[in-house]
């Protein structure tokens, strides 16, 4: 299960560059590929991974390889270990900083985490504003 998110974590972000870098919006892209906003949304979202023909569909609507957005390559088990402790690291200090923040700028930063951040980092914000009230 870890891989899928970690997968669905890296296609939204590589999604969302593409798209951005060529200046669409989602409903442009997904009119583009034949599916709905909200189902795009989702990819983006990292909520929902595509069916391999709109993968494909997605693959040539920006110009690339599937394997080119799905961003497949070898990484070694020492470059493996070595991400997840970064990251590791950098999810401790996230919620470090999280409980210092005031009400006011922790509803700031679910908004902006919801925006930009990933689902575990939007988990963390919304856990750590019910455990305050």
């Amino acid at each position: 299960m870890e891989i899928t998110i970690q997968f669905r974590e890296a296609f939204a972000r590589k999604l969302i560059k593409l798209r951005k870098e060529q200046g669409l919006t989602q409903a442009d892209v997904a009119a583009g590929v034949g599916i709905k906003h909200r189902t795009y949304a989702a990819y983006e979202e990292a909520r929902a991974s595509p069916s391999i023909p709109i993968l494909q569909n997605l693959a040539t609507y920006y110009g690339e390889t599937v394997d080119e957005l799905i961003d497949l390559r070898k990484e070694t088990i020492s470059e493996s270990i070595q991400r997840m402790a970064k990251s590791r690291q950098l999810i401790e200090k996230f919620q470090k900083e999280l409980g210092v923040l005031s009400e006011d700028d922790l509803k700031g930063t679910l908004s902006k985490v919801k925006a930009f951040g990933t689902v575990e980092q939007i988990t963390m914000v919304e856990n750590e504003i019910k455990n305050r009230q």
